[in-house]
């Protein structure tokens, strides 16, 4: 998932099995998980993380990073400065470098969106026929997408923001869309636009998690943040987040 993707980075590394008392925390822009509001960083994987944090007494602070630097900097393990971040899906590279938690903060559901003078190719789409895809840099394609792009059916057209499809889109300079659910969602209600509606069913589910790099001696700090996490699905509280944005 994206699919999104706070970090987290510590001012001075604690002794081994200590706490750190402040996180400074990383992410590029995934309305509605981070977005920027003014001089804060808000969202769903924020507040939540954020009051997972609060709870056992670790102070969080949010900064924007994009995508891709992110990525190449956790990808550098140990000597990377970037010590944690989400929202990651697993896959076996990551492991090598990265550290998992084991509760997701959301499920990444990889969508296409059409607007409805183009619905009826969508249906053929992507095991048949072909297709302009406009596509976040960044985003690893769903199965079904990256075959259709081999045979040479879908050409990817890559963006750095997600507005920047959803207006394609609704110009008809694009025959689809890939975006996570919730976010195309909530970009087409923040943009305004008409007519642009999901597939019926996902081109495919990702849980995105917390991770550490590994080798910065964060290891005992993972299942306590999992713990809080849980909590917060628990009594309410992370669907209270995510109805405030959604």
């Amino acid at each position: 998932m994206r699919r999104f993707l706070a970090v987290l980075c510590l001012s001075s590394l604690p002794a081994l099995g200590a706490q750190p008392a402040k996180l400074a925390c990383y992410s590029d822009t995934f309305p509605p998980y981070v977005m920027q509001d003014g001089e804060k960083v808000v969202g769903v994987d924020v507040d939540a993380v954020r009051e997972a944090a609060a709870s056992i007494g670790v102070q969080l602070e949010i900064r924007l990073l994009p995508w891709k630097r992110l990525e190449a900097e956790l990808s550098k393990g140990a000597a990377s400065t970037v010590q944690c971040a989400f929202s990651f899906s697993r896959t076996p590279e990551r492991d090598v470098y990265l550290l998992f938690g084991q509760e997701p903060l959301h499920v990444t559901a990889y969508t296409l969106f059409v607007h409805v003078e183009h619905q009826a190719r969508l249906a053929a789409f992507p095991r048949g026929g072909s297709a302009i895809v406009g596509v976040r840099r960044g985003f690893k394609l769903p199965a079904t997408l990256e075959n259709a792009r081999q045979e040479g059916r879908a050409f990817i057209e890559e963006v750095d923001v997600e507005q920047s499809n959803f207006l394609k889109l609704a110009r008809l300079r694009l025959d689809f869309a890939l975006s996570n659910l919730d976010v195309g969602r909530y970009t087409i209600r923040q943009l305004k636009l008409a007519h642009i509606v999901p597939q019926s069913e996902p081109l495919s589910m990702l849980p995105t998690y917390l991770v550490f790099s590994r080798g910065h001696g964060l290891d005992q700090l993972m299942p306590q943040l999992d713990q809080a996490l849980g909590k917060l699905r628990q009594n309410g509280r992370y669907q209270a987040i995510y109805d405030h944005y959604m």
